[in-house]
């Protein structure tokens, strides 16, 4: 199972669609031997045919080629990512960060293959093929049906080469019939053309349908079809190229404005930012990907195949460009402040009434007012409020990020985040994947302060993300954090933000963040820790008549410096100190807390953690247990007199993990049978 979090994805439900009926893990790897069988390698996923083998050999030696993997460049670069996204739709090289900020200014959808690929590829097939037949061949016969077909072939096979998703099958189709109608000298009804592509992505893979890519695709070109005699007529523009450039970009305000509105209810459902920046930027950013970028994607795809200092020289153009297309986004989207990209998913009726502005844009001729129309749905779709999710605030929540933490405690005046679980650079960041949708979700657009707990990664690793995509007023670090190199890039994304970066710890002034009290009681301000964990942050929270006891990674020697201190550890909450360790959660600080709640953030089954050990004193306080690994997400309702309302994975995902509430390693059951293996 994956993450079980509030706005989360599903990936049982994805699976299922595709046929999949679960994923394995061994519980401990040191158990699996790879057994070599006979005749070849071990087997793996991959094509099934010598023809799809063929076409993803080609398709993934271009976009090697074009990330500096081979040839005399060994070094990868995300402007050769880039092209290998525009050529070949290999977005592996393009970093999260370039994604989102691609998304922020709406234009997500120039990373993605579609029919301004295709078509440009067939057309200069086209070109070239009956330049070439006429040179080559009888100059006096029509040899149209000849470039007509190599034109066609030419796409179908780009088509394969440029990974075959939904939104390429939908583009193919329509590059088809337009062949199809340029031969017969007849116009092809738009709408068989429509029905057809959808035919084909129902019956190659039906669950293609529920993925956003596809949604987005479809909805975007039956706006564009149910309005195309809008776009397309005349204007009362000059004549000459000034008429006709100034119909050209009206016919591209128009088009854009009507896939906004077609695509922002899409966007909304799944709590993503409509991007209406995009209206304006793509009539400079669509020209340029047409008419500059693009095709020297598509050439420097064909030079990762060619040796010698020409090649070369393709490929230093395409990387140039390339890079100064990516200079250019992150300028654009560092210029915008870091709130809207991510928003809890709009209700149904939001969504209904977004619909109906999408069917009245294509009803409209006029330019103008189709603008205002996708303007007003965007407003309309990012200042409704969300559903509420219960239960509300004041409460207290703690998210699935596996191994890590990640704990939001929201009042109704007030709301604080601490830790924003691990971040791998280039591969994972749950700050940006998965706090910060959930905690849109939850309805948080502000946050008063971030704290981070202490410097281990699974720990500080999100946080910049969350920095760069919330508006926070205050980043807490403990004491000599501001000196340590592990929290640069957390400092650097508050000073970037504008957020102030304090240090707290043991004698530091109470806090008062809205309706929130924050006390530290750890680590004292002129004691080196003796590892990074001794120094985690003990924070005690008053909110709503509970009090939270947060313990970052602490282990006895410092469970017992708190308990000789004569420190008051009382606190209806318990956040388990260390992901439930062997050495931490001893008997006499958890006698003196007396929670009535613990929460324990760490995956199920995996890592060691939580111990058994730990497990058996917990469950000897009889507090209530919410384990992320074994519930997902659980969320603590703070109500009068101590009163808790508590909802878990069931309500986010509406299935539990399976997990045992006693793990035991299998490593060691092993070894205590049999010995070492």
């Amino acid at each position: 199972a994956g993450l079980h979090n509030p706005g989360g994805s599903s990936s049982e439900r994805r699976w299922r669609r595709q046929g999949i009926a679960g994923r394995v893990r061994f519980v401990d790897s040191g158990l699996g031997v790879r057994i070599q069988p006979q005749g070849g390698p071990l087997a793996g996923p991959g094509p099934v045919s010598v023809s799809e083998a063929l076409v993803e050999g080609i398709r993934r030696r271009a976009a090697a080629g074009l990330r500096g993997e081979s040839g005399l460049e060994t070094m990868q670069s995300e402007e050769g990512g880039l092209l290998a996204a525009l050529a070949v739709g290999d977005r592996r090289g393009i970093q999260p960060s370039t994604r989102a900020a691609f998304a922020r200014l709406g234009m997500a959808h120039l990373l993605a293959i579609s029919g301004l690929h295709l078509g440009l590829v067939a057309g200069l097939l086209f070109v070239v093929s009956k330049f070439l037949l006429v040179w080559t061949g009888d100059r006096g016969r029509d040899l149209r049906l000849a470039a007509l077909m190599v034109a066609a072939l030419g796409a179908g096979v780009y088509a394969l080469l440029a990974g075959f998703g939904a939104p390429v099958r939908r583009a193919l189709v329509f590059v088809w019939g337009g062949l199809a109608a340029v031969h017969l000298a007849r116009p092809v009804s738009a709408l068989h053309l429509f029905c057809a592509a959808w035919l084909v992505v129902v019956f190659i893979a039906p669950y293609a349908l529920f993925e956003l890519g596809t949604q987005l695709s479809f909805s975007a070109t039956a706006a564009l079809l149910a309005a195309r005699s809008a776009w397309l007529s005349p204007s009362a523009d000059s004549p000459g190229l000034r008429g006709r450039w100034l119909r050209s970009l009206r016919s591209l305000l128009h088009v854009s404005a009507l896939a906004l509105v077609a695509t922002a209810p899409w966007l909304a459902a799944r709590g993503l930012a409509p991007g209406a920046a995009g209206l304006a930027l793509n009539l400079v950013a669509i020209p340029w990907m047409s008419f500059v970028l693009l095709p020297a994607a598509l050439v420097s795809a064909l030079a990762v195949w060619a040796d010698g200092p020409t090649g070369e020289f393709v490929l230093f153009v395409g990387r140039q460009l390339a890079g100064f297309t990516l200079d250019l986004v992150a300028v654009l989207s560092n210029s915008m402040p870091p709130t809207g990209a991510v928003r809890a998913p709009a209700s149904p009726l939001a969504l209904v009434i977004a619909g109906g502005f999408a069917w009245v844009a294509t009803r409209i001729p006029e330019t103008r007012r189709v603008v205002l129309v996708s303007l007003a749905s965007v407003v309309w779709l990012t200042t409704t409020p969300p559903a509420p999710m219960d239960p509300g605030p004041p409460r207290v929540v703690m998210l699935d990020v596996g191994q890590g933490d990640a704990l939001l405690v929201q009042g109704r005046l007030g709301s604080v985040l601490i830790d924003g679980g691990r971040s791998i650079p280039g591969r994972l960041d749950l700050g940006q994947n998965v706090v910060v949708p959930a905690l849109a979700h939850l309805g948080v657009d502000f946050l008063d302060a971030v704290i981070v707990s202490h410097a281990d990664v699974d720990h500080r690793g999100g946080v910049p993300a969350i920095l760069d995509s919330l508006e926070v007023g205050e980043l807490w670090l403990p004491w000599g954090g501001l000196s340590k190199p592990a929290y640069g890039s957390s400092i650097e994304a508050a000073r970037r933000n504008g957020v102030r970066v304090l240090e707290i710890g043991a004698g530091a002034a109470p806090r008062q963040l809205g309706d929130i009290r924050v006390v530290a009681l750890w680590p004292r301000q002129w004691e080196v820790p003796r590892s990074p964990n001794a120094g985690s942050l003990v924070l005690r929270i008053d909110l709503g008549g509970s009090r939270i006891l947060m313990t970052g990674d602490i282990g006895r020697d410092v469970e017992t410096a708190l308990l000789e201190s004569g420190a008051d550890l009382r606190a209806e909450i318990l956040k388990v100190a260390h992901h439930g360790s062997a050495g931490s959660s001893s008997a006499p600080f958890l006698r003196a807390v007396r929670p009535r709640w613990l929460l324990l953030s760490a995956p199920c089954g995996r890592g060691g953690l939580p111990h058994p050990d730990a497990l058996a004193r917990l469950d000897a306080t009889g507090a209530q247990l919410g384990w992320t690994g074994r519930d997902g997400a659980v969320a603590l309702g703070l109500g009068p007199a101590g009163e808790f309302a508590v909802t878990s994975s069931r309500f986010w995902q509406g299935q539990a993990r399976i997990c045992p509430e006693m793990i035991v390693s299998s490593r060691s059951a092993w070894r205590a049978t049999h010995g070492n293996p």
